[in-house]
């Protein structure tokens, strides 16, 4: 198991690598300037002369990336371009947003999914089925900033309920993570249906009920507990994706985190901000995922066999 961690870990450097070249070319490409975006219209060409050459953006991009890369070998991720902050410090100061955003929408999603894709699995053919798969296919089909949209205007600007944007209290989180979770919902209980068919076919299943178990405890006490297996990996992926993925979800609702910092950058050409919050972001994914294969192999001894060789 420690070789396969140490394994995993090495497979970071190449995937950091990538991920932060093509971010500087991207951003090379990208229309805009960073000098005019931080020091204005008004900024005279010799201004702007200087401030690109103090930051070296006049030199070609891979010898801009050999500085930065450089730099993260001594665990310096560079300065902003438009705000002369640690990109470091200001990430950390938007992580704990974002992750409170991720967690919750996951919870949500985890929580209503399965309740949802064990009743359709144990009333396979029934119209209850054929509700909760229609319901997820239209969760999946979604467009997230829609569903934001919409949420905003039923519950925030004609019921007054809550808040449509912000981050000042925990009501201000609801639709957020609503958003969030519906669209992981849907892939959750079409996987826990999937799991749970399968699992109540099996020949222990059917055992157990022979012996007298009841099938509510048959259902709680053996099948959940094996269906359970793949969720947790499919738990894992849609909890990365929500870190990764949660930009649109926090610029509809004005959340101030990781994603919202990352469409700002990338609007002002602020290229190590970019850069450094997207190669923080895929490390905490990877890791995230790392864990998930760790708890998954202590689940299934067959797994951890496979990781010991």
């Amino acid at each position: 198991m420690i070789r396969y961690i140490l394994k995993r870990l090495l497979m970071l450097i190449p995937v950091m690598i990538g991920v932060s070249l093509f971010i500087f070319i991207i951003m090379d490409f990208a229309p805009g300037d960073a000098a005019m975006t931080a020091l204005g219209d008004n900024a005279t060409e010799q201004q702007l002369f200087e401030y690109r050459q103090e930051r070296g953006l006049n030199d070609p991009v891979f010898v801009r990336y050999a500085r930065y890369m450089l730099g993260i070998v001594r665990g310096d991720l560079g300065t902003s371009y438009i705000t002369n902050r640690n990109v470091l410090q200001t990430y950390l100061q938007k992580l704990p947003y974002t992750l409170e955003l991720a967690f919750s929408g996951t919870l949500l999603a985890v929580f209503f999914s399965i309740i949802l894709g064990v009743i359709a699995a144990l009333r396979r053919g029934t119209i209850i089925d054929s509700s909760v798969m229609i319901l997820a296919l239209i969760g999946l089909s979604m467009p997230l900033f829609w569903l934001g949209l919409l949420l905003i205007i039923c519950f925030s600007l004609n019921l007054g309920l809550l808040p449509p944007g912000g981050a000042e209290g925990i009501e201000y989180l609801v639709l957020p993570a609503v958003t969030l979770a519906v669209a992981k919902m849907a892939l959750l209980t079409r996987t826990t249906r999937s799991s749970m068919l399968e699992v109540i076919n099996e020949d222990y299943i059917r055992t157990a009920r022979a012996k007298g178990v009841s099938k509510k405890d048959a259902v709680r006490k053996h099948a959940l507990r094996n269906a359970l297996i793949p969720i947790i990996t499919a738990i894992g992926i849609e909890l990365g994706s929500s870190l990764g993925g949660s930009v649109i979800v926090e610029t509809v609702f004005a959340w101030p985190g990781v994603g919202r910092l990352i469409v700002d950058s990338i609007g002002k050409r602020d290229t190590p901000m970019v850069t450094g919050c997207l190669i923080l972001t895929t490390m905490i994914v990877a890791m995230l995922l790392l864990i998930v294969d760790i708890i998954y192999a202590y689940v299934d001894p067959r797994i951890k066999g496979q990781y010991s060789k």
